[in-house]
């Protein structure tokens, strides 16, 4: 048997050369593979989850199946965990956080219906730029969020758009 390929890593193998070679392979397959949408599984988490449709029947699906386990015990101890984690980690985040949605239930602020990056009807998010500065902020919907923190790349974020676009589209056709 060979390590370092994917063929060892089937056949039973879980060295690191062939985990990596693996985890390669998938990653690969994962950017490259093409999803048909009339066998999109509408309205699942897995429509949500494995084909990435965010038409309004599946994230209704994932929040729904994401509310009932935030009501297990599992999942509130599971959510505690990581807001403790996230509070401990980043003092000044949390208070600047804190700061805005004080200032949303006061009416000081007002969250807006349309990003101020892309323009699109979303719900919108605070972004700091400065956590210092805690009431100045930038509205943006998710996306445009994570691309401004750096969490996606610009092509990434681009085909990401693209998709959810794509997906309500041609989600609104299968429905007249």
């Amino acid at each position: 048997m060979r390590h370092g390929t994917t063929t060892a890593y089937r056949q039973g193998c879980r060295c690191d050369q062939c985990k990596q070679a693996q985890s390669e392979a998938f990653k690969k397959w994962k950017q490259n593979r093409v999803i048909d949408p009339d066998r999109i599984p509408h309205g699942t988490t897995n429509g949500y989850g494995h084909y990435r449709c965010r038409c309004d029947d599946c994230l209704t699906a994932s929040r729904d199946s994401n509310r009932a386990y935030r009501q297990t015990p599992e999942g509130q101890q599971s959510s505690y965990r990581r807001t403790m984690t996230y509070a401990h980690r980043h003092p000044e985040r949390k208070r600047a956080h804190e700061a805005v949605m004080r200032a949303i239930r006061r009416g000081d602020l007002v969250r807006p219906s349309v990003c101020e990056h892309c323009h699109e009807d979303a719900f919108c998010e605070a972004s700091h730029t400065d956590y210092a500065r805690q009431l100045e902020v930038e509205w943006l919907c998710s996306e445009c969020h994570r691309l401004k923190d750096g969490l996606l790349s610009d092509a990434r974020a681009a085909r990401r758009l693209a998709k959810i676009r794509y997906a309500r589209a041609t989600h609104a056709a299968h429905e007249t």
